[in-house]
């Protein structure tokens, strides 16, 4: 009725468990699954346009972080198969894959993070820098062969916070 169509509910975060992230998805695939007139799962910009025409919510999963890979690249592609459609690289504070936003010495992506670019685009996963380093996000947006977003930041040059985005961040997305 707000006339809202889709909606993205991020699943797991830098502290999830894989354990504790299958468990989250299964849960929330089981009550979408059981609401077929009110919601879509959505893995698609088509499921989203048909959610609109369908007069349904379009629930777009993803995760905060890539603690629910561990080093384990094999989980993408399952994650994927889930309906999990996007990744935030590092939420914040350095991972195996790269370093936040908070960290004091960016060193960008790890090795195991620029096989885990590569996993991502092989199976069509979006990648989001959203509080990630920026020398991270640089590297990532230099290595993915698919556009790479930044889904939820504001503008450093209009307000000076860490986790916002710089103009060329933006120019080279």
């Amino acid at each position: 009725r707000a006339g809202i169509t889709a909606v993205t509910l991020s699943l797991a975060n830098d502290e999830s468990t894989p354990e504790q992230t299958l468990e989250y998805i299964a849960a929330v695939r089981k009550h979408i699954t059981a609401h077929p007139e009110k919601y879509i799962l959505a893995t698609t910009a088509d499921d989203i346009v048909r959610a609109k025409r369908e007069n349904k919510m379009a629930l777009r999963l993803m995760f905060q972080g890539t603690a629910p890979i561990g080093k384990n690249l094999n989980f993408v592609e399952l994650y994927h198969r889930l309906g999990i459609s996007s990744m935030i690289l590092a939420y914040n504070i350095r991972t195996p894959v790269g370093d936040g936003v908070i960290e004091e010495h960016d060193a960008g992506l790890s090795h195991l993070g620029k096989r885990f670019i590569a996993e991502m685009n092989a199976v069509g996963m979006i990648i989001d820098s959203s509080h990630t380093g920026y020398k991270t996000t640089m590297d990532a947006l230099q290595l993915s062969r698919l556009p790479v977003v930044i889904s939820h930041s504001a503008i450093f040059g209009v307000h000076k916070h860490v986790r916002n985005v710089t103009d060329d961040q933006i120019h080279a997305v």
